[in-house]
């Protein structure tokens, strides 16, 4: 039989206390911080691949949370282990790796140009160039540009526009308008 479905056989104080805090921990501490890190590791995986980008997101964000309260808890429950290793060289030189690297990455999305994601930035610059400047970057001239337009079902389409205006212009969403730019849709 596995632990969890024997019947208890401990007593309770005579004092009328509850089991507390260090039970809580015992039974949930790792628990928590196991599936929180799996819900958050396979969303991330996903939106990283743009699998369910928007789908995903706000689970991810919020078992995100989830995961850091169920670490502190984790923490909490492993105090004196975790006292222990860091009294470690190793172990700090791991922690201050990684924080640095974390500083370095959240430094330098901070300090670019514009600031943030450099593909995000990149789409922005693309959604506000014209359909000319946006048929010369994937090899194509303007009109063979207009003429994937039409096939597509979006007709009327100047190679002056921007992505921006086509999308306020005809109500079509952005995503799909990138994939008949990159060649990906050609017909409704």
């Amino acid at each position: 039989m596995y632990p969890e479905t024997q019947p208890s056989t401990r007593r309770l104080p005579l004092d009328g206390t509850v089991p507390g805090r260090r039970d809580f921990l015992q039974r949930y501490a790792t628990v928590a911080t196991v599936a929180t890190f799996a819900v958050v590791g396979v969303t991330g995986v996903l939106i990283f691949f743009h699998v369910g980008e928007r789908s995903f997101m706000t689970l991810h964000e919020w078992a995100g949370i989830a995961f850091v309260a169920a670490a502190a808890l984790h923490v909490i429950r492993h105090a004196r282990a975790f006292s222990t290793l860091l009294a470690k060289p190793r172990a700090r030189w791991a922690m201050a790796t990684a924080g640095l690297t974390a500083i370095a990455f959240v430094g330098a999305a901070e300090v670019a140009p514009g600031g943030g994601n450099p593909m995000k930035l990149y789409v922005e610059a693309s959604a506000g160039a014209p359909i000319s400047v946006l048929a010369q970057v994937v090899g194509e001239t303007p009109a063979d540009m207009t003429s994937r337009f039409a096939q597509a079902g979006i007709s009327g389409i100047t190679d002056g526009q921007t992505l921006r205006d086509i999308e306020a212009s005809t109500g079509v969403d952005m995503p799909r308008l990138f994939a008949i730019v990159l060649g990906g849709e050609t017909a409704d």
